[in-house]
């Protein structure tokens, strides 16, 4: 699913470099941002900020800044890589999944700073290939594993809203495990009777396996 040319379009590295740049330039106090590149990976960006006190408790906030297929259909005048804002609305792949996260995280903990209010150490992670399956974020939080220590706190920015009047919190699973399941009963049809009874439904057999 991702792009076959992602290693050496530079497209991600130019967002997450892109990213990284805007948030140097908030001023946030005990911020410290890398773009992370380990061969044959896509890129992480990666930033650590400062908690007020010392031995403050550590957040982890998650998202990440790849886009689904560019895709076909847009209106006239819009597109995947042109950002239109109509009706105060923008238009834009991505804007939504997940484009606003880190300005969400970033600008929360600028607004905290700028009123001098107290805020927890923050380890915010924005990873390159969600829409992909997330596969190369094992590997960086295993080398992230001892800067980022033991969260007391897990936020995930990654879901849409019903409206803007107000904040919409989602609980929900947020993960998936990878596997290939094949549920075997016959190979043709038998007539009734001969396989010992009812033939069950595979489909049936994996929901039960899955539950």
């Amino acid at each position: 699913m991702f792009d076959q040319e992602w290693a050496t379009n530079g497209l991600l590295d130019k967002a997450a470099n892109f990213l990284a740049d805007w948030i140097k330039k908030q001023d946030i106090k005990g911020a410290k941002i890398e773009v992370l590149k380990e061969p044959n990976l896509t890129p992480l960006l990666f930033v650590e900020i400062d908690g007020s006190a010392p031995n403050d408790p550590t957040i982890l906030m998650y998202g990440h800044f790849d886009k689904q297929p560019p895709m076909t259909g847009w209106s006239e005048g819009l597109g995947p890589t042109n950002p239109v804002i109509i009706d105060d609305k923008l238009y834009g792949r991505g804007s939504v999944d997940d484009g606003y996260a880190i300005f969400a995280y970033i600008l929360a903990i600028k607004a905290l700073q700028v009123n001098n209010l107290p805020h927890a150490r923050v380890c915010i992670l924005l990873e390159g290939d969600e829409e992909s399956g997330s596969s190369h974020l094992k590997d960086y939080l295993e080398k992230l594993e001892g800067r980022i220590g033991t969260p007391s706190m897990i936020i995930i920015s990654d879901a849409g809203c019903l409206n803007y009047e107000q904040l919409w919190i989602t609980t929900t699973l947020r993960g998936h495990v990878k596997a290939k399941l094949t549920v075997k009963i016959i190979t043709e049809g038998v007539h009734s009777g001969d396989a010992s009874g009812v033939v069950p439904d595979t489909f049936r057999i994996i929901r039960m396996l899955l539950r």
